[in-house]
């Protein structure tokens, strides 16, 4: 492996620290070995001079899914042909390389495509992320994902359920502690589990070195799940029981703050109002700043101290969901800064899969998993779905240019 010398116009490391420019990064075996101002290039150095361009760690989507869709008709004519199912997967692997995911985590697929995915990966029989997998999410009979799920109604079936999960060596557990929207007749306002259920999907997951990740859209369920001290609160959506009806609690909000509960946003769902899609507010008088959309409230959260993330939920090909709305989110929210979003987009989500000392930001010693964008990322990350290159364990994965793009080495 050759070493590379990248000359970028401007720098997000990934951690948070204000942008940088005429900065040189150098690769050198797969890991970053220095961050540096701009100066001379090296003897025997491939350099990648990129004057306009922004170099920014690749993007960590802690929760999409690669081998599963809702009511996807390509999905429907693989999901019980197990070949044609990793193909598709390793589609859109190839999808999400291109859209500048290095590190995804798959948050529900059926069963053993996750693992079967990850091993082929793993030998290299298509390009595509870093990933994890939980393979099979655990839900109740008529519960969110039915069609892909274990079947776990108390106690009992829920240990199994883990043990089982971890025997076939998933990276984390999915639980829906919640229905969806996907399928409404699971009722997403509502509670899947009682605390006690849930404290024992967490009980026998951290037992097992796995931690938990939990579907959670109603308030109910939030309730229940960070009561029972999950890991990572996928959505967060605090749905009233009541059709049409919001209901934060801030009490729980502020537990889940003090025990370092991940908040898992999913970025494309942020800047709507919340009155479109999740129902008409409580009451917010006691709110200086009453919340407009949903990342509003999961931006108090954040002021709270509980640890947010930025993700996706993608299916199918919508891969590019994180990148294209990163934007997005910070032309809404003119209080966010450029590098808070970038951070939360990268570093952590890594933390949170527990990769945080691997990948998630351009630090030396660290894998070199990078993103090349054309222009200035620092004005507002508008640049940032124009993507040059990315790189992966310091290697190029794929290239844009002309109107074309390479991954992995084909067209």
């Amino acid at each position: 492996m050759s070493d590379t010398l990248i000359r970028a116009g401007w720098l997000i490391d990934g951690t948070g620290a204000p942008p940088q420019a005429d900065v040189d990064v150098l690769i050198r075996d797969g890991k970053v070995e220095s961050v540096s101002p701009r100066g001379g290039s090296p003897k025997g150095v491939r350099v990648v001079d990129a004057p306009e361009a922004t170099l920014l760690p690749g993007l960590v989507d802690a929760h999409l899914h690669l081998a599963y869709s809702g009511p996807n008709p390509t999905w429907n004519a693989v999901k019980d042909k197990p070949d044609l199912l990793l193909a598709w997967a390793g589609r859109n692997c190839r999808l999400a390389l291109a859209s500048g995911l290095t590190t995804v985590g798959d948050c529900g697929a059926p069963r053993m495509a996750g693992l079967r995915l990850r091993e082929a990966l793993r030998l290299g029989l298509f390009p595509g992320p870093r990933v994890q997998v939980c393979d099979q999410p655990i839900s109740t009979t008529c519960g969110h994902t039915y069609d892909i799920s274990l079947y776990a109604d108390h106690i009992d079936e829920i240990r199994k359920a883990v043990r089982y999960l971890c025997q076939q060596r998933v990276d984390f557990i999915k639980v829906m502690a919640t229905g969806g929207s996907m399928d409404p007749e699971t009722n997403r306002r509502r509670a899947s589990y009682t605390v006690e259920e849930m404290r024992a999907v967490v009980e026998e997951a951290h037992r097992l070195y796995k931690r938990v990740v939990a579907h959670v859209n109603g308030t109910e369920g939030i309730r229940n799940a960070v009561w029972a001290g999950v890991d990572q609160l996928a959505h967060c959506n605090w749905l009233g029981v009541e059709d049409g009806t919001i209901e934060y609690d801030e009490e729980v909000a502020a537990q889940a703050a003090r025990q370092g509960t991940w908040v898992d946003f999913n970025i494309n769902a942020g800047i709507n109002p919340l009155a479109t899609g999740d129902g008409k507010s409580e009451d917010w008088s006691r709110w200086e700043n009453p919340p407009r959309t949903r990342w509003d409230l999961v931006d108090r959260m954040r002021k709270m101290g509980a640890p947010v993330l930025l993700s996706s939920d993608a299916v199918g090909a919508n891969y590019d969901r994180l990148i294209t709305y990163l934007p997005k989110l910070v032309a809404a929210y003119p209080d966010l800064r450029p590098e808070e979003a970038v951070h939360m987009a990268t570093l952590a989500p890594a933390r949170c899969m527990g990769l945080g000392e691997e990948t998630g930001s351009i630090e030396p010693g660290k894998s070199a998993d990078l993103l090349l964008a054309r222009g200035d990322a620092t004005d507002g990350l508008k640049c940032l779905p124009d993507i040059e290159r990315v790189y992966l364990r310091g290697v190029e994965a794929v290239r844009y240019e002309e109107g074309q793009v390479w991954v992995g080495g084909a067209t």
